[in-house]
This record gives C-alpha cells, sequence and structure tokens, in this order.
C-alpha cells in the first residue's frame, strides 16, 4: 500500500533485497525503477527506492508547493519504522537527501550524493568553473557517449517522455540545501562521472574545495545516469562505502 502524507499525497516505493537499509532518490529523468539495474548486483542491502512526488506512482497532493520532499522521506522512514539509514541521492534526487540530512542528521548515516549539484543551482557551479551548459536532448546531456546510441538508450528516452508526459517535477519543489552546511556531515560522499556535462568532474573538484570534509570520487566510463549506465561498478563503490574493509 502506498504511504499517505499529512496533505493527502500518496507516496510509491520499491523495496530490493535484506540488509542495511539504503535508501535511493532518483534523477529528474527517471522514477525509483531507475535503481533496479542497480539492486541486483548490491548484496547485503535493503535499497528502498520511492518515486519522489509527483513522479511515477507518488501524487502531488495538495501541499506540492510548500511539502518538501525532505518531509517525504521523513514520512516513509517513520513508516518504514527505520530509525537510520544509508542515503543515496543521484542528480535531482540529491538535492532532497542533502536537504534531509541536514534537518535530520541523527537519521543518516552516510550520504552519498552522486552527480549532484548538491542543492544548488547549475548556473552556481557553472560560475566556478566557467563552463557553460551542455546542449542536446535529455539523452546527450545525461548518458555516456557509449550507451547513448544503445538499445538501452531507447528505455531511457521513453521514461524521459513519461516525466514530461506527467509534467513530473514541474513547477520545482522547494529544496533549500545551504552548501556550507554540508561541512557539519561526518560520513558525506561526493562522486560524478567522468562523462558527467551537467555536474562534471570539475565542478566535483569545486565541490571538494568548499566541502574538505567530503570523500570525492569520479567514476569512470559513465555520465550523469551513474548506476544505471554502470550498476556493477556503482555498487562496488557503495560497497566500499557502506561496507569499508
Amino acid at each position: 500500500m502506498p504511504l499517505r502524507t499529512p496533505d493527502g499525497a500518496t507516496v510509491q516505493w520499491r523495496d530490493h533485497g535484506t540488509g542495511a537499509p539504503l535508501v535511493a532518490l532518483h534523477p529528474h529523468t527517471a522514477t525509483g525503477a531507475f535503481f533496479e539495474p542497480l539492486a541486483q548486483v548490491l548484496p547485503g542491502v535493503h535499497l528502498i527506492a520511492p518515486d519522489r512526488r509527483g513522479y511515477g506512482g507518488s501524487t502531488r497532493g495538495e501541499g506540492y508547493a510548500e511539502v518538501t520532499q525532505a518531509e517525504d522521506l521523513l514520512h516513509l522512514l517513520d513508516h518504514l519504522d527505520l530509525p537510520r539509514v544509508n542515503l543515496l541521492g543521484v542528480a535531482a534526487g540529491g538535492g532532497p537527501a542533502a536537504a534531509f540530512s541536514l534537518r535530520w542528521p541523527d537519521r543518516v548515516q552516510h550520504l552519498v550524493l552522486a552527480c549532484s549539484f548538491l542543492g544548488q543551482s547549475a548556473r552556481f557551479w557553472q560560475g566556478l568553473t566557467g563552463e557553460t551548459p551542455p546542449e542536446g536532448d535529455a539523452t546527450e546531456r545525461e548518458l555516456s557517449q557509449a550507451v547513448r546510441h544503445t538499445p538501452r538508450a531507447d528505455a531511457w528516452r521513453a521514461q524521459v517522455a513519461r516525466n514530461q508526459a506527467q509534467n513530473a517535477g514541474e513547477p520545482p519543489q522547494p529544496c533549500s540545501v545551504d552548501l556550507s552546511a554540508l561541512a557539519s556531515i561526518p560520513n558525506l560522499h561526493l562522486w560524478t562521472g567522468i562523462e558527467d556535462r551537467l555536474f562534471t568532474p570539475a565542478m566535483l573538484t569545486e565541490a571538494a574545495r568548499l566541502l574538505p570534509n567530503a570523500r570525492t570520487r569520479v567514476l569512470p566510463d559513465v555520465a550523469h545516469a551513474a548506476p544505471w549506465e554502470d550498476p556493477q561498478g556503482f555498487a562496488e563503490a557503495l560497497t566500499a562505502v557502506l561496507n569499508p574493509a
């Protein structure tokens, strides 16, 4: 059964596997199904992947313009009786993940933000690096060259089209993140793909300068949809964080 929020929205989620809980928040061009390939190669983890409010099977509710997705996540964790989780935010899912971690830090063990603007605007990061916005459609902007011309990219385009038809994520929900406050997060991991044209490796370098507490990593062979493009490589990187030797 979906979770009903206080303002009448319903939140759908997917459960995968058993073990330590990992909640994963998806990009703007996806739904919680984005993480299914990752879940298949991530042993010993209970992966919980909600459709963020207004995406997929989750509705907008009466408070869409005021209620934050961080609050939705709090309701979900309470509903599932999960006092503390590992939290993964990919791309646009990183803002709500960061906001949640700042408001309820005792509920988060590790925070991994991958290919994410960290709750800031693209213009903010472009101002630091001098880079310009990438051109092309969502496939060209978000997928690596090796993937964007394969049959898998057709499935990506189809999901993008479904989100656009649903007007998912528009207008944007509130997501306030004080970048400097992320310095208080003890187990903060910031990653991006070597081919990411949105949150570029140069932007990750700037993020590391602003947040020296963060552990940064550039993932090989992938772009903005890193866990979907290379679930095995992403799973290995996650396992090193969640189960360090």
